[in-house]
């Protein structure tokens, strides 16, 4: 996937109108919704597909007392590089789900990201020049390259201030990049990955001793204050110093991948559409010309809140992005059998039963989006503007993606 040429005023135009809102869409939109398909696996050998939308009332009064846990804390471990015995798992997960992601939640609120969200804003468009400069006289520059150093840098610069060493964005990359191998335990697949893995760690771990300041409970020097509070909430439990930065590691890979793949889909699109490309840039246009008077820092301090009703286009463009190329996952152990209810009578679901919500398979189905292997640009809007989807999730199930989907935005 190669750059396209064009001119700086063009680059700087097209770059703004997918990273702007792509960003904003998901790191600070929230609606996340459970019309899903659950997929129940007995003894890794057998399954069913049960449809969540013909019994939700008998589903979530078995997630509510308890019928089905949570088994995604087994992949922390692995996906951070912990090193504990592994009967400290279930307590490191407890801390992240309990404590550390309502502390995420709470600080990407839409109040708090009102005044956050300018700040990330201002950021992508200085590291947007410094990799249009870092760059210059170069031939040919691939998109995920040119999106990944622009935004881990400004997310990084926003979320953790400027002490933070966005040099590292490399490291990242190889990092990445080799996740899939890390999640599958295959690591001899990835030895690279494993390395950069260890540089960013490292990396972490000076930010956070050189930084931390004791003063008011506990802050980091520079840093925004949900980042703060999240690692004062690490700090003050039992965790060892090195669990604590291998989480916060692990927390902001997931925070940068799904902002950088999601934001290279989209800029993807709307450079080899040119119809895309003209409704995008129209819709933005006008706004800018018409209610900011050619501002840019009026864009740029415009409040995330107002994003789906004046750019209904573009946000639509967006959600089509997550909807076809997002690998949600939500993962949960039935504690007890459970017994669903549906037309043709009863479904159950024994105890240890492996419960999977195929996610894909909801925003693949012709019964609910229409031509759903069709990429379509205005697929969530209408002659009223932004359609309400209830049928889109994009970060699995799990208590705290509506954060996931702020961070993305």
């Amino acid at each position: 996937m190669n750059w396209l040429k064009g001119t700086r005023l063009d680059i700087y135009q097209l770059f703004l109108s997918g990273i702007l809102f792509t960003t904003s869409l998901v790191i600070f939109h929230h609606q996340v919704h459970f019309d899903t398909v659950f997929l129940s696996i007995h003894s890794a050998t057998r399954g069913c597909a049960i449809s969540y939308l013909r019994a939700p009332g008998d589903f979530f009064k078995a997630c509510r007392s308890g019928a089905f846990e949570v088994i995604e804390f087994q992949m922390i471990p692995v996906l951070s590089g912990i090193r504990s015995a592994r009967d400290r798992y279930p307590y490191i997960y407890s801390v992240v789900d309990e404590k550390a992601l309502p502390a995420l939640y709470r600080g990407l609120s839409l109040r708090n990201m009102a005044t956050l969200a300018p700040v990330l804003s201002s950021e992508i468009v200085e590291q947007l020049d410094a990799t249009l400069k870092a760059i210059s006289g170069s031939d040919e520059v691939s998109l995920q390259y040119f999106v990944q150093r622009t935004l881990y840098s400004a997310v990084s610069k926003a979320f953790l201030g400027p002490n933070f060493p966005i040099s590292n964005f490399v490291e990242f990359g190889q990092f990445d990049e080799g996740v899939p191998y890390i999640f599958q335990k295959r690591s001899y697949m990835a030895p690279r990955a494993l390395r950069a893995r260890e540089v960013l760690v490292k990396d972490w771990t000076r930010f956070v001793y050189e930084n931390w300041r004791p003063d008011q409970g506990g802050y980091l020097d520079g840093a925004s204050d949900v980042v703060s509070h999240i690692v004062r909430i690490l700090k003050t439990s039992q965790l060892t110093n090195d669990e604590v930065v291998r989480l916060m590691n692990g927390l902001f890979w997931g925070t940068h991948t799904n902002v950088i793949r999601a934001t290279t889909w989209a800029l993807c699109y709307l450079l080899t559409n040119q119809d895309f490309m003209i409704l995008a840039r129209d819709e933005i246009k006008a706004v800018v010309e018409v209610e900011l008077t050619n501002d840019l820092n009026a864009l740029l301090q415009l409040g995330v809140s107002k994003f789906d009703s004046k750019f209904p286009f573009v946000t639509s463009l967006v959600k089509e992005v997550l909807r076809t190329k997002m690998l949600p996952v939500s993962v949960r152990e039935a504690m007890e059998d459970v017994v669903i209810h549906v037309e043709e009578g009863t479904i159950l679901i024994p105890k240890g039963d492996i419960v999977i919500a195929d996610i894909q398979s909801l925003h693949h189905d012709p019964d609910v989006h229409s031509s759903p292997e069709t990429f379509k640009a205005d697929r969530f809007v209408d002659e009223d503007g932004l359609k309400r989807s209830k049928t889109l999730n994009f970060f699995g199930g799990g208590r705290h993606t509506a954060a996931i989907m702020r961070c993305i935005a």
